[in-house]
């Protein structure tokens, strides 16, 4: 599944050009007497709204986003988290809307447009969330910035926000968000080429979906769990392995989604195990079909794939 640029239906009404300046415009009473009494030093009032300051930044973001701009965008997101300028828990959940619109949740992601300038914001919204203490607005926040240190290869601080993302869905009973989580952790070290590490939060991760009857989820974990174990050189018993990839692989069939190359690759890597090159090439060429629509980079890594088994041939 693809991502798109921009979809305004992922974002509050409220997103308008003057988000800070609905807000009523008040002043401390702080001019000091002998400017009130004689005229001497007379200075304004300075404004008791304590986001005021980040106004212009703020506004220059969202009239970007709703021109369809998106390198403006990214700009303006990039200056306003590189000040210091305080900024509201409710411009924090718009923002994060904002870059949600666009931001593939995703590994392996084509990147059309370069989201490296949005670490600041992000990093900046996350902080604010944390220490509003909104337990919705850190995970909305978190998803999205655990994912950008996953796009950027910054993996343990990914854990770190997907380990604070699972104490929170835990402590609030959300089985289902525990269990996402978790998969996610595991993917983390997947990434990393940490197979034994990644396996255990799989294998946690599809017992809480089997629970959850969560079964789409619950073939992913399954389907994650054996990429790690097959790299690890764990295909343990072959009859009752091939039977179990087999039941994922009839499960993503014509699903219409990336998850599909998935299991098609897993079943090419038995067939490579018990020497039949040639049939593990059809599958992978199957997977790479599955996902060339998907906005991944699994295409390509699966034709580097098929190429090894062409010339083992």
């Amino acid at each position: 599944m693809g991502h798109k640029y921009i979809d305004q239906d992922v974002v509050p009404a409220i997103l308008s050009s003057d988000v800070e300046d609905n807000l009523i415009e008040l002043y401390f009473d702080d001019e000091p007497l002998e400017s009130i009494l004689y005229g001497v030093n007379q200075r304004k009032p300075s404004p008791a709204n304590l986001f005021r300051a980040a106004r212009i930044c703020i506004n220059g973001v969202i009239n970007s986003f709703n021109e369809g701009n998106v390198p403006k965008f990214i700009a303006a997101a990039s200056a306003l988290g590189n000040t210091d300028m305080e900024i509201s828990a409710q411009t924090c959940s718009i923002l994060a809307g904002a870059i949600g619109a666009f931001f593939p949740y995703y590994p392996n992601p084509v990147m059309p447009y370069d989201l490296g300038p949005l670490k600041e914001l992000l990093e900046k919204i996350w902080t604010i969330a944390a220490q509003s203490g909104d337990d919705d607005l850190q995970d909305k926040t978190g998803s999205l910035l655990f994912r950008w240190y996953e796009h950027h290869g910054r993996y343990e601080e990914a854990r770190k926000v997907l380990a604070r993302l699972i104490e929170i869905a835990t402590e609030k009973g959300n089985r289902r968000g525990e269990a996402l989580y978790l998969n996610n952790l595991g993917f983390e070290y997947l990434l990393e080429s940490r197979w034994s590490e990644a396996i255990p939060y799989f294998e946690e991760a599809t017992q809480l979906f089997m629970e959850a009857d969560i079964t789409f989820e619950m073939m992913n974990a399954r389907a994650n769990c054996w990429i790690c174990r097959f790299e690890a050189g764990d295909f343990g018993d072959i009859s009752s392995t091939e039977a179990d990839v087999k039941e994922i692989m009839d499960f993503f069939t014509g699903s219409g989604r990336w998850y599909e190359r998935k299991a098609l690759v897993l079943m090419a890597k038995i067939e490579e195990r018990k020497g039949n090159s040639e049939g593990a090439a059809q599958l992978v060429g199957r997977a790479i079909e599955s996902a060339k629509n998907s906005n991944t980079r699994y295409p390509e890594l699966d034709a580097k794939y098929l190429r090894a088994l062409l010339e083992a041939q």
